[in-house]
């Protein structure tokens, strides 16, 4: 029988200020510790990559803003309330030497999945790079493909641990695979309705 998780990844930014991403997953064959130690996998390709040449979202990040803790919930059938809890303590920070901006401001990601059309997409929010990786009020080369590898990496991590990444509906619970995603060049703070459209760059995760 399938199980179905929800992963969380907790930081700071000044010490007091917090931020939260995440993303849920199901296994058919992953129990709840096993599939935490898979999304610890996942927030090292994410966040610092420990090979040479492989930067990881840390690399635009100012060295106060760490990440703190891995969690990983076991879901009830319904995927509704959690029902086990795996929790792993890190000190990740980052490595660039620039300011931050905003807390308020965040990268974002678009997972889009083969749902119908109004219920295929999730959303995953990072700390966004440090002032010197903006230009004109959107990411520049190389943070904006950064944002794409580094979530690609991440998601291919946990595919390749025996989990699928996927988009989980609020309303009705049904999940679907994710199969793409979008990383927009635009801050999430500055996306409304009134706003340009934002560019967006594609990478396809399950082929």
């Amino acid at each position: 029988m399938s199980q179905f998780f929800q992963h969380l990844l907790y930081g700071t930014y000044e010490v007091a200020d917090q931020w939260i991403t995440g993303i849920y997953s199901w296994s058919a064959t992953l129990g709840p510790s096993t599939a935490h130690t898979v999304w610890l996998q996942g927030i090292g390709e994410l966040w610092s990559p420990g090979s040479v040449g492989n930067a990881g979202w840390a690399s635009c990040q100012k060295s106060t803003v760490v990440a703190t803790k891995a969690i990983t919930y076991l879901l009830d059938s319904n995927k509704r309330r959690r029902i086990e809890k795996f929790e792993t303590a890190l000190n990740l920070a980052g490595t660039d030497p620039g300011d931050t901006v905003p807390p308020f401001v965040a990268a974002m990601v678009l997972l889009d999945s083969a749902g119908q059309l109004n219920n295929r997409s999730g959303r995953m929010y990072l700390p966004a790079p440090t002032t010197g990786g903006w230009d004109s009020g959107r990411l520049d080369d190389p943070r904006w493909p950064l944002l794409v590898t580094c979530t690609s990496k991440m998601l291919l991590a946990m595919i390749a641990g025996g989990l699928h990444p996927t988009v989980l509906q609020r309303d009705t619970r049904q999940n679907n695979d994710v199969t793409d995603i979008r990383a927009s060049n635009k801050c999430a703070a500055i996306l409304t309705r009134a706003d340009a459209p934002a560019a967006y760059r594609t990478a396809h995760i399950f082929p």
